[in-house]
């Protein structure tokens, strides 16, 4: 990536860490950041806060950023989101483990800012629908050249499930 590139995708990845609170000591206002402190006083075994460190603050805020994209999509998928959601009980009330409310919109605008840039650098494309359907048949084609009896190459397809 060329220098100017780089600068501006450095740029926008800063951007967008800046909701989630990555930057703890411009930024520790926001709910999302106050409740990790929190689980991290509830669970922490050794002081060095798990919940609040920020490479788990952003495994976290791109996790519930995936399940909202897919929900938008009708896709429901818990292999991937399944853990997207959740709370735990404290004396004080609920105590969120992901960004919700005005937190989870601004991070969720941060991350579509990232990724628009991205796909305008060309760094990121959109999927082809057809590849996996060209490849397959690509596949089919080889196994059926090599003379695999047919009930082998529809293998493939049960696969691909």
């Amino acid at each position: 990536i060329n220098g100017n590139l780089r600068a501006n995708v450095a740029s926008a990845y800063k951007a967008m860490k800046e909701p989630i609170n990555m930057d703890q000591k411009r930024y520790c206002s926001t709910d999302y950041y106050k409740n990790a402190k929190k689980l991290d006083e509830m669970f922490s075994k050794d002081g060095h806060g798990y919940w609040s460190s920020s490479c788990e603050l952003l495994a976290r805020a791109g996790a519930v950023y995936l399940k909202d994209k897919l929900d938008e999509l009708g896709i429901k998928d818990p292999y991937l989101c399944g853990h997207a959601e959740g709370m735990v009980s404290s004396k004080d009330g609920p105590v969120f483990l992901m960004p919700v409310g005005e937190d989870r919109d601004r991070i969720n605008k941060a991350f579509d800012a990232y990724f628009d840039l991205l796909k305008e650098k060309g760094l990121l494309h959109e999927a082809q629908q057809d590849s996996l359907e060209n490849k397959i048949e690509s596949m089919r084609s080889e196994v059926n050249k090599n003379g695999i009896k047919e009930e082998n190459s529809n293998r493939i397809e049960t696969e691909r499930v």
